[in-house]
């Protein structure tokens, strides 16, 4: 099995094949995360590459994808910050926030595209909303004659919890 490569490290655009497949895993877990992103108290949406903690910009290319969701602004991950005074019952815990208004948001990230040596790729992706609001998916990517399509993403870990799979187990 070849290794995962890091996404969008802001130093060299990569191929037209790992944006359009970046692009529609994130797009894809935006439309489909367990925390419904969209009908919650989200006032955007801040999209990255690498995982929750510590994803970086996507590169301009990228953040054109993203250009016809009307439902929420979309901004770079570099726009939100954790905000560690949230409470809720009674306990701190990390929020993601616009960094600017201080309003509630998700962090939404493809974290490592392998190579796309083949017809299919599987890629690594996730949200993070607060720590009792999380997830990581395992997401299958095919490539079709209209461009490469998410088929499927498997649950990985949701709330930071790791979800037993025959590979895991």
């Amino acid at each position: 099995m070849s290794s995962a490569l890091p996404c969008g490290t802001g130093a060299q655009v990569p191929n037209d094949d790992v944006i359009e497949i970046e692009a529609s895993v994130i797009l894809y877990v935006i439309a489909n995360n367990h925390s419904h992103a969209l009908e919650g108290p989200n006032r955007a949406i801040c999209v990255g590459l690498g995982g929750p903690f510590d994803a970086t910009d996507p590169y301009p290319e990228l953040m054109r994808r993203f250009a016809a969701i009307d439902t929420l602004p979309v901004l770079p991950r570099s726009s939100c910050a954790f905000d560690e005074q949230r409470q809720f019952r009674g306990n701190r815990r990390p929020r993601l926030v616009v960094q600017q208004s201080g309003e509630p948001a998700i962090a939404v990230a493809a974290y490592a595209v392998e190579p796309p040596t083949s017809d299919s790729v599987r890629v690594s992706a996730g949200y993070y909303e607060d720590v009792l609001s999380s997830a990581t998916y395992s997401c299958l990517v095919e490539r079709r004659p209209s461009g490469w399509e998410v088929v499927g993403c498997d649950l990985r870990e949701i709330s930071q919890q790791r979800v037993p799979t025959p590979d895991n187990a």
